[in-house]
């Protein structure tokens, strides 16, 4: 949970240099809850989005005090926290509960799309469906990072590389760049 909230509009590369200090400062959800909320903000602050070091304390706080000092297993409860949207909700409980749902940020929209439309451009709803389609032939884990994976290193915004994507015959995209 923590990391995915210090992932929110965050580089990986900058999270990496604040998250071993906060996670060594707040080793668990019970320390955090009794922190100083400017302590928590100068660890946060370099990755920016102020209200970040609020949301993390008033996690820890209701954490502790409506469940127990243990995270939720329900995708309502989780969107209910400060600052956990649909992606953070999704994340926390496909990696610490082992559920299947989608992991669907933009970049694995725009893969999604371009899979199926040929657009970098697809609804949220329709992401989502077709991930879990997709999800039926492997764990959503797996695919999840694959799917991740695939959207920074080959299908990236920019330039993406249609020659050597791994599904281009199955990708509209890729075949309106062959044409």
């Amino acid at each position: 949970m923590v990391a995915e909230i210090m992932l929110r509009q965050t580089k990986a590369s900058q999270v990496s240099q604040v998250y071993p200090a906060f996670v060594q400062q707040y080793p668990d959800l019970q320390s955090l809850a009794r922190a100083d909320h400017e302590k928590v903000q100068q660890l946060v602050g370099p990755l920016g989005i102020r209200s970040r070091a609020s949301n993390l304390l008033e996690i820890a706080k209701k954490v502790e005090r409506q469940h127990g000092g243990r995270i939720p297993d329900s995708f309502t409860k989780l969107v209910g926290f400060p600052g956990v949207g649909p992606y953070i909700a999704n994340s926390v409980l496909v990696r610490a509960f082992g559920e299947n749902r989608p992991l669907v940020d933009l970049n694995v929209s725009r893969v999604i799309a371009r899979i199926s439309e040929g657009t970098d451009r697809v609804a949220r709803k329709t992401a989502d469906c077709i991930f879990m389609s997709l999800a039926t032939h492997a764990k959503s884990g797996v695919l999840n990072y694959a799917l991740i994976d695939l959207a920074h290193i080959v299908c990236n915004q920019t330039n993406p590389k249609c020659l050597i994507c791994p599904i281009k015959d199955l990708c509209i995209h890729a075949k309106l760049c062959r044409q």
